[in-house]
């Protein structure tokens, strides 16, 4: 042995050592085929390498699969199947693995019943499928089969009375766990595409699905979500307005007050904006002692008989239009800013006007739009009363035009915007003409920094990606950051 090696020249370790390196190599890419599924579809099984799959759909249906990335380095792949005429959907993983396959055909035909039940009676010789008559999708009743280490599942999915399945589906429920824990949003971008089930990724969509639901039905989540509003920004200048001279205004007001209301916000109205006065017909106007007069929005408006409060948002049509123009323009020179009034009044034990406040809304953008306002009592453990808006502020830099939709929470004395939680987000890009939008969920948060997981919806499907935004000083982040990160 000694004299052996003895006579080896360094080439000669060289060469051996690539050999090693290069063998453990192609182990570890065929180490996975030791072990597979036993649930086959025709060619295809779940973890699989997605390149062999690939070649066997070209050989039998003359195309490839086209992909999209729902999240990064995990791709979504669809295929028009020839021989029984359907779409075949598959999940690959990062590794470019087989997570979830599916094949769904285009009707019921004769072919695909036998194939279903030629299929099933394969798959009871490994385990025996068991029923499940309680599947939520129109009324549609479930064949599952589990391997016995339960790594590998199938299904196949009938009509409510029908014999030929309408979805068939094989699953590497390991590769599919550790997608759906790879982001926040991650599990539901996979319910959302029909990709997996609820029940496969439940423990980590519990508290996603609590979140979107609060987004979605109109309050966001508690105070630990709400972030700061920018302690100090550059204005931009005011919107020039559009003023006239008043004639007569026929017609019924569109916003419908009691008459209490009605006299509330006139005189509210006639000290926030010093020396105009309300004038309200089939539009709303702000006239000053000239008699000109700027065209305004009322709305939306709520009030709250027990504490005396009217609250109602106020927008400027011209000087958003203005706003508007230049963001379309995308010259930044000329931007101006259309920021939205909340106006709150309080009335006296009388009735008549007691503390009155105009809060600016969306100063930090070009445009902003009051969508829903709610007056919150204090609560019977004890927290403080307040007012939620919903608004929607836009942005824009000569690549991109933006808008971001926030929950903002009024609070107080005197009230101020305390707090606010971004919900979503809309963009569009003028060079490729293309657009997106979606929501928008807090994930992480730190000093220096937040985190943002998105849910978007295309015309193939959802998808999802996580982006990392600086925060200012104070902890808050602005509509600016968001948009640039998610172009």
């Amino acid at each position: 042995m000694r004299r052996l090696l003895s006579k080896l020249r360094p080439v000669h370790i060289v060469v051996a050592a690539v050999l090693v390196l290069f063998l453990a190599w192609k182990g570890d890419e065929y180490a996975p085929d030791l072990r597979k599924s036993p649930f086959v579809l025709w060619s295809f099984r779940a973890g699989m390498r997605f390149r062999d799959l690939d070649e066997v759909a070209l050989r039998h249906s003359s195309g490839r699969f086209a992909c999209q990335e729902p999240m990064q380095r995990i791709r979504l792949c669809e295929l028009r199947a020839a021989g029984i005429p359907g779409d075949l959907r598959v999940l690959v993983d990062a590794s470019g693995r087989v997570a979830s396959l599916q094949f769904r055909p285009d009707s019921a035909s004769p072919i695909m019943r036998e194939e279903g039940r030629r299929i099933a009676a394969f798959w009871n010789k490994v385990r025996e499928g068991v029923g499940d008559t309680k599947d939520s999708r129109d009324h549609a009743s479930t064949i599952r089969w589990s391997s016995a280490d339960n790594r590998w599942a199938a299904l196949m999915r009938y009509g409510r009375l029908g014999k030929t399945p309408f979805e068939i589906q094989l699953t590497d429920r390991s590769r599919l766990t550790n997608i759906a824990n790879t982001t926040t949003l991650a599990a539901t971008m996979l319910v959302m595409n029909a990709v997996a089930e609820s029940t496969d990724v439940m423990p980590v969509m519990d508290d996603v699905s609590y979140a979107l639901n609060s987004i979605r039905s109109g309050r966001a989540l508690d105070a630990s979500y709400e972030t700061a509003v920018p302690a100090s920004y550059v204005l931009l200048p005011a919107c020039e307005r559009t003023r006239l001279l008043l004639g007569a205004t026929p017609g019924t007001p569109n916003e419908r007050f009691t008459l209490d209301a009605t006299a509330l916000i006139e005189s509210a109205f006639a000290k926030v904006y010093s020396g105009s006065r309300l004038v309200r017909g089939e539009s709303a106007w702000l006239v000053d002692s000239s008699g000109q007069a700027e065209r305004i929005r009322l709305a939306p408006a709520e009030s709250d008989s027990a504490s005396g409060i009217v609250a109602l948002g106020v927008e400027y049509p011209s000087r958003t239009a203005k706003a508007n123009a230049h963001l379309k323009e995308g010259r930044p020179e000329t931007y101006c800013r259309a920021a939205a009034d909340l106006v709150i009044a309080g009335a006296q034990p009388n009735g008549s006007l007691g503390n009155v406040y105009r809060i600016p809304i969306g100063e930090d953008a070009m445009a902003s739009q009051i969508s829903r306002i709610e007056i919150v009592p204090t609560s019977a453990s004890g927290d403080a009363a307040h007012i939620r808006i919903r608004y929607t502020t836009r942005y824009g830099t000569y690549r991109w035009i933006g808008s971001i939709d926030w929950e903002g929470v009024i609070a107080g004395d005197p009230p101020r915007l305390r707090g606010r939680v971004p919900l979503g987000f809309a963009q569009s890009m003028d060079e490729a003409m293309s657009s997106k939008s979606g929501t928008l969920l807090i994930t992480k948060r730190s000093e220096k920094s937040m985190s943002l997981g998105t849910l978007e919806q295309y015309d193939w499907g959802f998808a999802t990606r996580t982006i990392s935004i600086p925060v200012w000083p104070n902890g808050a982040i602005d509509g600016v950051r968001i948009l640039d990160r998610l172009f």
